[in-house]
């Protein structure tokens, strides 16, 4: 299964997929699990 992860800080979107829906599930799983979320967030929405 392979599944894709892109982040783009100075225009403040993300983009996640794979291959097919169960693919795309596991790209979005690993992107929170792994804290990749949490770090995208911390760095597009600075205080």
């Amino acid at each position: 299964m392979r599944s894709h992860k892109q982040m783009a800080t100075d225009e403040k979107r993300a983009a996640l997929w794979g291959m097919d829906q169960a693919g795309t599930r596991t790209a979005v799983e690993v992107f929170v699990q792994n804290g990749l979320l949490e770090r995208f967030l911390e760095l597009v929405w600075r205080r």
